[in-house]
């Protein structure tokens, strides 16, 4: 019932941001796993050679939409319940 949790003193946890980021890890074995797939498996190949410029056009397409600000029209009765 009232058991306690024992913690790390504060001098033996890493500041965050040191040592090799979680995103950086699995950045590197996604690429392993594809590169392992496109050596071994042929339709993987065909797969990726298909795929990757299809995804190259989309995130271009993406990023020059979303360059531009957002304007939201400006609105007559900005507080309709008269809330403050």
């Amino acid at each position: 019932m009232g058991e306690l949790i024992a913690t790390p003193p504060p001098e033996s946890v890493p500041p965050p941001g040191s040592g090799l980021q979680k995103g950086t890890l699995f950045a590197v074995i996604a690429l392993a796993f594809v590169a392992v797939m496109v050596i071994f498996f042929p339709a993987a190949r065909i797969f990726l050679a298909i795929s990757l410029p299809i995804g190259i056009v989309c995130a271009v397409i993406l990023y020059f939409v979303n360059r531009r600000p957002v304007k939201l029209p400006d609105e007559e009765n900005k507080r309709p319940l008269g809330l403050s």
